[in-house]
């Protein structure tokens, strides 16, 4: 769901032009109770606040302080008779379902205690569903209601809609009047001769205002990347990267830091923040379709209002740094492309991109269809006119900034401070553009799995999440985890082995994990998770391939299998789950037990949950609710019952990735 919030604010700001309805788009870090009063409290302006929910339930980071402040008890009433707002929330009811949209929940449901009007009510986009279908029909009635509200008088200098978004702040696309020229100029510009290294990170304050304010970016050494996967092709491959935390550089400061400063406050299961740049193929392939030359990489954004950052200004340092080359285009980058073809008389490409944004959801979001692949069909030699230059600013404003991508540590935060080193992990995403069948690779990655390499200085930062061992180390501990969801496990466990260090054995409480990935080139941390077993800090592993064959198993069983290893073949993890939830799983349940999951957000997180919920009725005795049969995209909310039990007890927690 990265940049979406985002993307729809710009989007209804782009739309509402069209009405004549003025806007202002704020970022929810730049944005208070004290605005959302004096902006939002004539007849004529309101506030649309599009909010998502993160993990299980929180406030993205540069909301937390607006929702901190607006669910204060202590607020007068009396001061928000007269404030006119509408929310739009974004979550994914897969998740987490007891947690769907709870921001945008909470926030509206405090306006309306508070006395606020509701000028639209509430909308609620699935990620897991038809999340764009629902924001048009949200943005519908919004500018509906715009458009009935009478006309601020001339003499007003503050009469504009705010239209804030818990993303990042995006300026309004050019009007419609704009000449569709280039925006790049080689003169009349002091920061032309910036000539700043290609691989030093040059980010917007937008971008830094993704990293959590309690936490510091900075600027360590990758020391080692390691492949995991025993044979590996264009789509397969898992890398851990290390880096040296002992002696960096803040990346704001540019002074040194220590690696105790560093870590302060984190746990096992904390995660790491990362910003990838654009590949130089991405950016050379959006440049040639966008009929960009070399020459003009170089030169800078002529705009005063550039959505740059203050160092650096030039269209190269933009396109690798600050804005998103790859997912699916936005809808409103297609509307300004369409604004364009009609002001050129580019007749094909209008109906080309006519054609995607009616059809958006199909024909752009579930393909996977990128900027660079929407520009090779609007710039064709047969499609538009040679002569006429695209609009870049305005493009490259309407698209998402690089938000920068979390990845579980997979040391325990007391070793990273002893010995300076800290390690994630990285599974590669990459598919086929659903249109030109053009390889796509996720953003970071990439990054992490095939350019990283020793002695490069990546951008990073710490943030703590929910996904914490028990208080108590005597409560036992279940662990399911699927494919590179192991990650966060292997920092439990560390954690566990240095608790053993301190502590007599009886002292820790028994922990299994259940690890689930396709076949045997695929199993990652065998000698890690073997020496867990022998020490202690792990009681039981089961590890399920879902395609592979009984040879590979029974060679794995003949190099040494260690206590409790288990495999089975041809079975997801969730069947091993099930099969062992009368024996086993049981005894830990009635113990106490949390449960941990960790991987995919789709089939395996709704799988895992049913299982779980399973495991429950049979361990507590409630009455059986059946989890099967369930269609896809259906939320559980209201049937797991069993799950939501252990979620009020604390004792159940997710870390999947959408």
């Amino acid at each position: 769901m990265q940049g979406s919030a985002e993307a729809f604010a710009n989007d209804l700001e782009f739309d509402a032009e069209d009405y004549d309805i003025d806007t202002e788009l704020l970022d929810a870090s730049n944005f208070s109770v004290k605005d959302l009063l004096s902006k939002c409290s004539s007849p004529n302006t309101f506030a649309a606040l599009i909010m998502a929910s993160y993990g299980e339930g929180e406030p993205t980071d540069n909301a937390k302080s607006f929702m901190s402040a607006i669910l204060d008890d202590k607020l007068e009433k009396s001061a928000f008779k007269s404030c006119n707002y509408s929310v739009f929330g974004l979550g994914n009811s897969q998740c987490f379902p007891d947690r769907y949209n709870i921001v945008a929940k909470q926030l509206d449901d405090q306006l309306k205690m508070l006395g606020a009007n509701q000028v639209v009510e509430l909308g609620l986009g699935d990620a897991s569903g038809d999340m764009s279908g629902t924001f048009e029909e949200w943005k519908e009635k919004m500018i509906s209601a715009a458009t009935a509200t009478p006309p601020p008088p001339s003499t007003s200098a503050s009469s504009t809609t705010p239209v804030t978004t818990d993303t990042n702040p995006s300026l309004s696309p050019n009007s419609s009047t704009e000449s569709p020229v280039t925006h790049l100029s080689s003169s009349s510009s002091s920061l032309a001769s910036n000539t700043s290294h290609p691989d030093t990170a040059v980010l917007s304050p937008r971008q830094l205002a993704l990293i959590p304010s309690s936490r510091i970016a900075f600027l360590p050494t990758v020391t080692s990347t390691v492949q995991h996967f025993l044979a590996t092709d264009e789509f397969t491959s898992a890398v851990s990267v290390s880096f040296d935390v002992s002696d960096c550089q803040s990346y704001a400061t540019d002074t040194g830091i220590s690696t105790s400063e560093l870590t302060k406050n984190l746990q096992a299961g904390d995660h790491i923040g990362v910003f990838a740049p654009n590949s130089t193929l991405m950016i050379k392939r959006f440049a040639a379709n966008a009929q960009i030359s070399d020459e003009q990489l170089d030169f800078p954004l002529n705009d005063e209002n550039q959505a740059s950052s203050a160092t650096s200004s030039r269209l190269c340092d933009v396109l690798k740094w600050e804005v998103q080359l790859s997912g699916p285009v936005p809808i409103t980058t297609l509307k300004i492309l369409l604004r364009w073809s009609k002001a050129v008389s580019a007749v094909q490409s209008g109906k080309y991109l006519s054609g995607l944004i009616s059809d958006y959801d199909n024909a752009v979001r579930k393909r996977g269809l990128g900027i660079a692949s929407v520009l090779a069909g609007v710039c064709a030699p047969h499609t538009s006119p040679e002569s006429a230059s695209l609009p870049i600013t305005s493009i490259l404003k309407s698209l998402p900034v690089i938000s920068p991508r979390l990845y579980s540590l997979t040391n325990d935060p007391e070793a990273v401070t002893a010995t300076g080193s800290v390690t994630l992990l990285s599974r590669l995403l990459r598919y086929r553009d659903g249109t030109s069948g053009t390889l796509v690779s996720g953003l970071c990655s990439s990054y992490l799995c095939e350019q990283l390499k020793p002695s490069d200085q990546p951008l990073i930062f710490f943030r703590e999440s929910n996904f914490h061992l028990p208080m108590q180390e005597a409560t036992p501990v279940i662990m399911i985890g699927g494919g590179s969801g192991i990650a966060p496990f292997l920092s439990f466990l560390e954690s566990r082995a240095n608790s053993l260090r301190r502590n007599s054995k009886d002292s820790l409480g028994p922990a299994v994990l259940y690890f689930g990935c396709r076949n045997t080139n695929e199993y990652m941390f065998r000698s890690e998770l073997q020496h867990h077993l022998e020490i202690g800090s792990l009681s039981r592993l089961v590890v399920a391939f879902s395609d592979s064959d009984m040879d590979s198993i029974a060679t794995l069983s003949a190099s040494a299998a260690v206590g409790e290893e288990i495999y089975q073949d041809k079975c997801n993890i969730t069947d091993r789950v099930n099969a062992d939830n009368q024996s086993d799983l049981k005894d830990l349940m009635q113990h106490g037990a949390y449960v941990y999951v960790c991987g995919g957000a789709g089939n395996f997180g709704l799988a895992v949950r049913d299982s779980v919920e399973q495991l429950v009725q049979v361990s507590c005795d409630l009455p059986e609710v059946t989890t099967t049969g369930r269609t896809e995209g259906e939320s559980v909310s209201g049937r797991d019952e069993g799950v939501r039990l252990l979620v009020n007890q604390k004792r159940y927690f997710e870390d999947l990735a959408d």
